[in-house]
């Protein structure tokens, strides 16, 4: 999918979303023909032309201002995300393909040095397709799918929504996977000349039917700070969050992740007990 049709797939889907009395539109005469606000509502909230407006969502953002996306966000009632996202879009009505075809470099000698002082506490380094490059001792204990004896670490997105194993480890699987979803659509608005992410997103859209449905929503979100419920083979039922931190440079879409428990709930009596069997393990006999 070409980027002006990403850019007039996000702003038609928006549009159709925004009801008009939330958006300070009074009331118009008549049946509605499209759920939402109309074109023109749209461009008087933002205060630009219609055929201006008709333009930038036809997918031609090339030339367009911060002030008239910002103008535009604010119209359409976008979250702090969303805003992100279109920025996002917009930029790269500028960049040539070829400028992110270069592979993300980073320096794994030094964070795998992090990971081993971690040691039991639960953290991994992602790339934004979802493989796994850097890992602690607590993450292979707490999700021991993604670990398979004497392979390399699975990719979390084919292990989420191809594996059906997935969906018995993740009680509530549908919360982590449709937020996952929709972080993949926010990661192609960043990279959307990526062919390796393409193809990916390309394959869960034909092999879970739930990736399909989210995906056509055009919601997008980051996973600054989620939640999700895992039931542990050693431990049973956790509630377990994640804090994801972009590593620098951003745009390379690199990602330093952690794993814990609310402290004071059982939750966190189960990931302590967890993190002691592995600790038990690591005791030299000696």
């Amino acid at each position: 999918m070409s980027n002006h049709d990403e850019v007039k797939n996000f702003l038609v889907s928006m549009r159709a979303r925004t009801a008009p009395e939330g958006a300070g539109v009074g009331s118009w005469s008549g049946q509605r023909r499209v759920p939402g606000l109309r074109r023109e509502e749209v461009s008087d909230l933002a205060g630009i032309s219609l055929s201006y407006y008709t333009r930038i969502e036809r997918g031609d953002l090339v030339g367009v201002s911060e002030s008239v996306l910002n103008a535009l966000s604010r119209a359409l009632q976008l979250s702090e995300t969303e805003r992100q996202h279109l920025f996002h879009l917009a930029r790269e009505a500028y960049v040539s393909p070829l400028a992110q075809t270069a592979e993300a470099s980073i320096d794994l000698g030094r964070i795998n040095q992090l990971m081993h002082a971690m040691g039991e506490f639960p953290a991994t380094v992602t790339d934004r397709y979802g493989d796994i490059l850097a890992y602690t001792t607590g993450a292979m204990l707490l999700f021991p799918d993604y670990f398979p004896q004497g392979e390399k670490p699975v990719n979390m997105g084919r292990n989420l929504y191809l594996q059906p194993e997935s969906r018995i480890f993740l009680p509530e699987w549908e919360i982590p996977a449709q937020n996952g979803t929709e972080f993949y659509r926010y990661l192609l608005g960043q990279f959307p000349h990526d062919e390796k992410l393409i193809e990916l997103i390309a394959e869960f859209r034909a092999g879970c039917a739930e990736f399909e449905m989210w995906w056509t929503s055009q919601e997008v979100r980051t996973l600054d700070e989620s939640k999700f419920v895992v039931d542990h083979p050693r431990v049973g039922p956790m509630e377990v969050w994640l804090q994801m931190m972009h590593l620098s440079p951003v745009d390379q879409g690199l990602f330093f992740n952690t794993y814990f428990a609310q402290a004071g709930t059982p939750s966190a009596e189960a990931m302590n007990a967890l993190l002691e069997d592995l600790s038990s393990t690591l005791v030299d006999p000696s």
